[in-house]
């Protein structure tokens, strides 16, 4: 006889899990970017078109910059 089963995904990464609980505290977990800026180019490469690193803005006060690999 089949059998049903019932799970839940956190809608931000994609995680699966057994109790609604659990993908609810993986979703506030996560931090979602408000704004990106502060750019910064290669001054050298003018044909490359993306910035090496980008200023991401979380919150009040919690500013992180990513680099390109």
């Amino acid at each position: 006889m089949p059998r049903e089963e019932v799970r839940y995904y956190c809608e931000i990464c994609g995680a699966f899990w057994a109790k609604k609980e659990k993908a609810t505290e993986c979703e506030k977990g996560h931090m979602i970017p408000l704004r990106v800026d502060g750019a910064i180019y290669d001054k050298d490469d003018r044909k490359n078109r993306y910035p090496d690193s980008v200023m991401v803005e979380f919150g009040k006060d919690n500013r992180v910059r990513y680099y390109r690999k």
